[in-house]
């Protein structure tokens, strides 16, 4: 007879028991669950089934060791079926894919290649995302082999026709200048007229500049607007009409944009188009909303073509004081020094000329106004000092053309222009001066430079 104490120990131990088998059943289900979700990763990873994850590791594994060795032949054999079977197993498939088909067009130059791989590019973004990088790499690809198949490039155009339309904003800056190039180069090749090529560019523009209100000091937006331009003018499209359309429109829409009266300014100056009454409208418009730089130096350039000499001096120095970028700095000390040679004002061509070399060491155009400002002095009533002033001017003569070689012609018939006109070695006998071909000399004056002494004979 079961005593009740012993009845409760039972019951307790019963009770344990259950719980303890309830938690055993539930770690084993939570372990299936885990399995299961597992396995439903390899099946969309390797396949539909064991033997298909079996069979695509082997064939990766074979098609790998093939690709190292560069048998291409028989590594795209295997490679095939991990692409149709495992195509989200790895992304090496796509990597090594692109380089196996590269391989086998440029053997064969059969086009069919090509198109496979645009193939393997479309299934890599569906498997691994970064959509618009891989739509970059398909226009990179079919631009590419569009020499030897024009009617590609119009495909490479097509591939960013759906963000175009819906959602430019979608574009990356590379994916923006890719665009640019190849419709670019679609109007080069007469494929595309001069409308559709400065829309795209409107569009290109608009959306860096949205884009950039919010950010600024992108870098890589501000490189691809600058491209952008570059394959505008180079294609030939922005000349004096078709900019003016554009420009006059767009200044129409928003006639108080200093981002679109720079554009228009600068292209409208890049282009060669300063006598339009559009440029002398954008540059008078943008000078009067902001005192930047761009704007004084398009109010200088603007009063140099009018020959206003002294009000260009005052706004190319306006400009110089407020540029912050070295390399638009040292160009606008370059314009001051050549319209201060022209004026005839040596000393401020040189002062300026050297501000530009502190900026641009390697600047031959520097160089070359010193060396025409020399040439151009007279120190004196001496006519051996006088002369003097041309060895110092072909010493800047030379370091011009050896700085910037598309100066050695120009360079050259000034160097030849001195030294008809060095002093004759008697000059300096009678003068009472012991100057030999060859030695060092003070060159007097405003000059004060230190050159070697050169006679003609």
């Amino acid at each position: 007879m079961i005593t009740g104490s012993l009845k409760e120990n039972m019951i307790k131990q019963t009770t344990k028991m259950k719980t303890t088998l309830h938690r055993i059943v539930s770690s084993l289900f939570i372990l299936a669950l885990a399995a299961a979700s597992l396995n439903a990763q390899r099946v969309s990873k390797f396949g539909a089934t064991t033997a298909d994850s079996i069979e695509c590791v082997k064939n990766q594994s074979l098609y790998a060791q093939h690709f190292k060795q560069n048998n291409y032949e028989l590594a795209v054999e295997y490679w095939r079926q991990n692409y149709h079977f495992c195509p989200a197993s790895s992304e090496n498939i796509y990597t090594r894919g692109q380089t196996m088909y590269e391989s086998f067009y440029e053997k064969t130059k059969d086009k069919a290649y090509i198109d496979t791989l645009i193939m393997i590019v479309d299934q890599r973004a569906k498997y691994f995302g970064n959509k618009i990088n891989m739509d970059i790499r398909k226009a990179n690809y079919l631009a590419f082999y569009s020499g030897a198949h024009p009617e590609l490039l119009i495909r490479a155009s097509n591939v960013f026709a759906d963000y175009i339309k819906n959602d430019p904003s979608a574009l990356n800056p590379e994916a923006m200048t890719v665009y640019m190039k190849i419709n670019s180069t679609l109007f080069l090749n007469k494929k595309m007229s001069d409308e559709e090529l400065m829309e795209t560019y409107g569009i290109l523009i608009q959306t860096i500049d949205k884009k950039m209100a919010t950010n600024p000091n992108d870098i890589n937006m501000t490189e691809a607007k600058t491209q952008i331009e570059n394959f505008l003018i180079s294609s030939g499209v922005a000349n004096c009409d078709n900019l003016i359309s554009l420009f006059t429109k767009k200044i129409a829409e928003t006639p108080n944009d200093p981002e679109v009266l720079r554009r228009a300014a600068g292209l409208l100056e890049n282009s060669n188009c300063t006598d339009s009454e559009l440029y002398f409208t954008a540059v008078n418009k943008l000078y009067s909303i902001e005192k930047s730089a761009a704007a004084a130096y398009h109010l200088a350039e603007l009063n140099y073509k009018k020959e206003n000499l002294a009000n260009a001096e005052k706004f190319y120095i306006e400009a110089v004081d407020l540029e912050t970028d070295p390399n638009k700095k040292s160009n606008y000390l370059t314009k001051l020094a050549t319209l201060e040679l022209n004026s005839k004002d040596y000393i401020k061509t040189r002062d300026y000329a050297r501000q530009v070399l502190e900026i641009t060491p390697s600047s031959g155009t520097a160089y070359f106004l010193i060396g025409s400002a020399y040439m151009s002095t007279k120190l004196s009533d001496d006519d051996f000092e006088n002369r003097t002033v041309f060895w110092v001017a072909v010493d800047n003569f030379i370091k011009a053309k050896n700085a910037d070689p598309t100066l050695t012609e120009r360079a050259n018939e000034s160097i030849a222009v001195c030294a008809a006109n060095y002093p004759k070695s008697d000059d300096a006998f009678f003068r009472q001066i012991l100057l030999k071909e060859g030695e060092s000399y003070t060159v007097k004056g405003w000059i004060n430079e230190r050159t070697t002494a050169r006679f003609r004979n």
